[in-house]
């Protein structure tokens, strides 16, 4: 599976405090499927750097499903070495429908 991500520090729902993104903003994304605890980390690279630094793409895996699942988790951490900022939906995650069978 492929992902796109946008990311903004501005208006009520940036990350205020964290780090300009840039690409050295190493971006790492965590996918869960339900709530198995097992997550798979994949990695996030700019688009076109240094013209669209602030368009990240990734690929996974899709992780095995948990028991029946019918959801995958995903969310984001971003650092520039020193700071570790969050996309989580506010800590509740993405999440998307799967059918697993």
């Amino acid at each position: 599976m492929s992902i796109m991500i946008r990311v903004s520090k501005e208006g009520p729902y940036g990350n205020q405090g964290c780090p300009e993104f840039k690409d050295l903003t190493a971006v790492t994304g965590h996918v869960m499927s339900d709530n198995s605890g097992k997550i798979t980390d994949f990695r996030i690279r700019s688009l076109d750097p240094p013209t669209t630094d602030y368009v990240k793409v990734g690929t996974f895996k899709t992780p095995e499903c948990h028991k029946g699942s019918t959801e995958l988790q995903i969310w984001f951490t971003g650092t520039d070495g020193e700071k570790t900022c969050y996309d989580s939906d506010f800590g509740k995650n993405y999440h998307f429908p799967v059918i697993c069978k």
